[in-house]
């Protein structure tokens, strides 16, 4: 029975040994492996959150400025809109003063030439009437009847 004491003793001294081996030479090195594994994983998985925090970041910069681009090209375009409506108005405002102006022209050269053929029939009126008068005076020296005829004539030519 001495011997089976004796020897478990010895296992147990020897599996203690072994254990105080193992762990310099093997557990501590793997256990500094694991850890800085784990550390390196945790590390790893920080900045790829970092990354994707920055990249979402980035996003929303992104579509803000998207969005502003969006809004400056579209006030860009109502004001050039709105350039073009006044432009419109302008040339159309500018063609109705010159045809106005047109009208007002053809409407004062028609009248002048109106008063023009009216100072032409008053001078072939006075002729006439000249004329008439003439041969009067040839047919009639009646000064008061010839008088009378010319007035008669002259306000029945004038009238027309």
């Amino acid at each position: 029975m001495f011997n089976f004491g004796y020897t478990f003793i010895w296992t147990a001294i020897n599996l203690f040994v072994l254990f105080l081996i193992l762990r310099k030479i093997l557990f501590k090195p793997v256990t500094e492996f694991m850890e800085k594994r784990a550390n390196s994983i945790r590390e790893s998985l920080e900045n790829a959150e970092k990354r994707q925090h920055e990249a979402d970041e980035l996003y929303k910069m992104y579509e803000e400025q998207l969005a502003k681009a969006k809004e400056q090209a579209e006030s860009i375009i109502a004001e050039a809109r709105q350039r073009a409506e006044r432009e419109y108005k302008r040339i159309i405002e500018e063609a109705h003063a010159e045809a106005d102006k047109i009208i007002n022209n053809s409407v004062q050269a028609i009248e002048k030439e109106r008063l023009q053929m009216m100072k032409e029939v008053k001078n072939q009126i006075a002729s006439l009437a000249i004329s008439a008068a003439s041969k009067i005076i040839e047919a009639n020296m009646d000064t008061e009847n010839n008088r009378r005829i010319i007035d008669k004539f002259l306000e029945k030519e004038g009238a027309a």
